[in-house]
């Protein structure tokens, strides 16, 4: 049976898809959420973020090879921005230092 284009492809599952979710949100620049929304995102999967970095490279040189430019540009962003993306969920998950006291 052919997929509809578009659709899922079998086995997917779209809670864990931070290549595509966070790849939307860097494109043209930072819309819809950027880093901060791809932080919150990379977060919440832990250890299994870098996967999602791997995915989204794997996703770009997919899209170079095809020529489709637009969607190569947002995996790109999104690859180029992964140390701050990783910087930022770190920060997510620490508790605001506390401030010392006069005394203390």
């Amino acid at each position: 049976m052919p997929r509809r284009e578009g659709a899922a492809p079998p086995g997917h599952r779209e809670g864990n898809d931070l290549g595509r979710a966070a790849g939307r949100g860097l494109a043209g620049g930072g819309e819809a959420g950027g880093e901060g929304a791809a932080a919150t995102l990379a977060a919440r999967l832990g250890s299994q973020a870098e996967v999602a970095r791997e995915l989204a490279y794997r996703l770009y040189t997919i899209c170079e090879r095809k020529k489709r430019a637009p969607e190569a540009l947002s995996y790109n962003a999104l690859v180029q921005s992964w140390p701050e993306i990783m910087r930022l969920a770190r920060a997510q998950g620490e508790p605001e230092p506390a401030q010392p006291g006069l005394f203390d």
